[in-house]
Order: structure tokens, then sequence, then C-alpha cells
């Protein structure tokens, strides 16, 4: 009898250890959307509370967008704000699981919004197509992460330098929280402007940056309710239009405006 009764309580014990383990390693599903692979978590928990508490993170390309050379993280998906970059796994073996690593052989530019919370730790490990060689402390650069808001968010280690705006740059304080400071950080030589008095994230529009002799790559046409865009122009009062076969010469630290131009609509 006794030995009946051992073998049900270690029957029980086995049971409630495994639920427990498969609870503590249940992973996020994998969605798809066009170029993106992204799970749906809490705003501040690992699974959403409840339909309200949904958030994205972006953990990987779909095949179509491992062909691309240039990306813009989309603000939402399916109606959902986009937040991470990367994010962990769970797991009771490892201490958090590893990291969701998205990989791209071709990816050139990756462009940043201000809906961006966190890039995690090692999420673009595996945008470098060379050897992961250390340089200056940092990952060789095989792409450029360009980050087109104006609000400072939460960077990690093993991450490439983010290329942001020279103004938001020199108003970062290196006594503030280490997780963003210079270290991290560089100037993107050229800024598109929205140029009007209402725009929003400070007037920008989008970041760039190139090299010597580089192209600047022309973005995506800006949009204003009641006007037609009609390009880029050096200056503000939009005389000069911006030619996009010119090769720039831009000096380290400087960086090169371009301003959108706009007729109202009749």
């Amino acid at each position: 009898m006794k030995k009946k009764i051992m073998l049900w309580g270690l029957i029980t014990v086995m049971l409630f250890l495994t639920t427990g383990l498969t609870a503590c390693n249940e992973q996020h599903k994998i969605y798809e959307d066009g170029y993106w692979q992204y799970i749906v978590i809490g705003k501040n928990t690992y699974f959403p509370k409840n339909a309200e508490d949904r958030e994205v993170a972006i953990v990987g390309l779909t095949e179509i967008g491992k062909e691309q050379t240039s990306l813009d993280v989309p603000r939402t998906i399916d109606g959902m704000d986009v937040t991470h970059i990367g994010y962990y796994k769970r797991s009771l073996i490892m201490e958090g699981g590893g990291n969701y690593k998205i990989e791209s052989p071709n990816l050139e530019r990756l462009y940043l919004h201000d809906n961006i919370k966190q890039i995690c730790t090692n999420a673009l490990y595996y945008f470098y197509s060379n050897n992961l060689l250390w340089e200056d402390g940092l990952f060789p650069h095989c792409f450029k992460i360009l980050y087109c808001g104006t609000i400072p968010f939460n960077l990690t280690n093993g991450i490439p330098k983010i290329f942001i705006y020279k103004e938001l740059y020199n108003e970062i304080n290196l006594a503030e929280a280490f997780h963003w400071t210079k270290t991290f950080l560089s100037i993107s030589n050229v800024a598109f402007m929205n140029n009007y008095s209402a725009a929003v994230n400070r007037g920008y529009f989008r970041a760039e940056d190139v090299e010597s002799g580089e192209k600047i790559p022309e973005p995506p046409a800006p949009e204003r309710e009641g006007y037609v865009f009609t390009g880029w122009y050096t200056e503000a009062e939009a005389i000069n239009l911006w030619d996009f076969d010119t090769k720039t010469e831009i000096p380290d630290g400087e960086e090169l405006r371009l301003y959108a131009g706009w007729q109202a609509k009749r």
C-alpha cells in the first residue's frame, strides 16, 4: 500500500513539474506581415493581459524581407504599436532563454520611428555578414540603423551604433542613464525636414547618413493635409531642388538639411 502511495505521489510531483516547466518555457507565436516576422507582447509583461494590453516586437524578416536593402520599421502592425526590435525567450535552463535574432544577407539601412521603446540585446547580431570582430568597442558596421524620432529609447549592449539627428546627439548628457549615451550613437549627416510649423517630431521627417562620395538615398514622399509635395530643397524657402544623382561631400560632424516643398491644393 505504501509503495502505491509513494508511486502516486511521485507521479503527481512529475506531472506538476512537467506542467510548470511547460508553462515557464511557453513561447510566443510568430506571425508574418509583409517584410516582418513579429510576436505580440504585453506593454509591461511577457504576454498581453488583455486585448488592450498588446504591442508588437519585431523578431525576424520574411523571405521577401531578407531580399530588401532598405527597410522602414512600421509604426503599427494589425492595429498594434511596434515598440521592440528583438525580444528575449524564457527558459528555466538558460537565463533569459536567449534572444530572437534578426538575420538579413542584404540589408544596408534600417529606419526606426519614435514608437520604439527598446532594441533588445543581440537582436541585430546576425545582420553582420563578416566575422564578428570588435572595432572600437563595437561591432563593425555592415549596415546602418537610422533613428528618425527625437525621443531617446532604451539601448542595450551587443548592438551597432545608431545614427541620430545632430540636434538630439548634442542634447545627450553623458551623466544620464547608461542606456542612452554617446557610446552607442553617431550623428546622421543628412536630415530631411517636413518644413511647416505644425509638423510633429520637431519638424524632422527622416534621418540619413552617407559616406563621402555616396549619393543620398531618396526617401518616400511626406504627406501633408491640403498640400501637394513638390520635392526636396536645399533651403526652407524651397528655391533649389536637390538632385539625388549628386555625390555628396559632408564634413565629419556636420549635417546637411533638405527641406520639403509644398504647394496648396486647389
